[in-house]
């Protein structure tokens, strides 16, 4: 409960300082930008990027999005995006705070029947996953030039998550959001040049790692005498993302 607190007051205290640049920005930039030519402005737009995501304990994912864009004003746009997050390999921890590490001890490892009807949870179980994010975000545009402009921009997501282990794959969804500032330059009335940074907020909580297949018989005891062997774990994928890409008007 501490992480997941912690984690929302990093989100309003981040959202609330990207406002207030906002309004420093807009401030200043009223009095001294230049007005932009009315071809610039774009009703609709697609945009695609690329980068890589840090992950806060550690490791990191390809980040891919595409985002259909509308422009609400010259200095507001809101965005529907569709994400890729993807991950491989087998040295990640586990959840938070050592959560779903199984039990199993000598005695587990030299007893093929208790090995069986309790086995060692997956130590790289939550490192292989793939997610798919579905995004909304509000983006506030700061002129600087002629040809280029900075952004603000903040939203929700709802992403769907699969996660890979030595026993099968397990589905997941979770919701999250996302902040962050970016950059984009205009090669040419309907075409910009992008780079974005920003932070992730993505926690797929309670995520059960999937077991070997033994009788349902079997299963309801392992479930009714020891569930403390089958614990869920915390999967986060909280951190940094930098993705560069190209905004096509439509």
């Amino acid at each position: 409960m501490r992480t997941r607190t912690s984690g929302y007051a990093r989100a309003m205290n981040l959202l609330l300082g990207l406002l207030l640049l906002a309004g420093l920005a807009g401030a200043q930039g009223r009095g001294r930008m230049p007005a932009r030519p009315q071809a610039e402005f774009q009703r609709f737009s697609l945009s695609l990027a690329g980068g890589y995501g840090f992950v806060e304990r550690g490791g990191g994912i390809a980040d891919l999005k595409a985002e259909l864009q509308y422009g609400i004003s010259r200095s507001l746009r809101l965005g529907l995006s569709l994400g890729y997050l993807a991950r491989g390999g087998h040295d990640g921890e586990m959840g938070r705070d050592g959560r779903g590490r199984m039990g199993g001890g000598l005695m587990m490892d030299t007893i093929p029947l208790l090995a069986q009807l309790f086995p060692r949870q997956d130590q790289s179980f939550g490192r292989e996953l793939r997610s798919f994010p579905l995004g909304l975000n509000l983006y506030y545009t700061l002129p600087i030039g002629r040809r280029s402009n900075g952004y603000l921009f903040g939203g929700g997501t709802f992403a769907f998550g699969s996660f890979q282990a030595a026993a099968g794959s397990v589905h997941k969804n979770a919701i999250g959001g996302q902040a962050g500032l970016g950059f984009e330059y205009a090669l040419a009335p309907k075409i910009r040049l992008t780079a974005e940074a920003g932070y992730r907020f993505l926690t797929f909580g309670c995520v059960r790692p999937p077991q070997p297949e033994i009788s349902p018989l079997l299963r309801m005891i392992v479930n009714t005498v020891a569930p403390q062997f089958v614990r869920p774990v915390d999967i986060s994928l909280n951190g940094f993302a930098l993705r560069a890409g190209v905004k096509f008007g439509l």
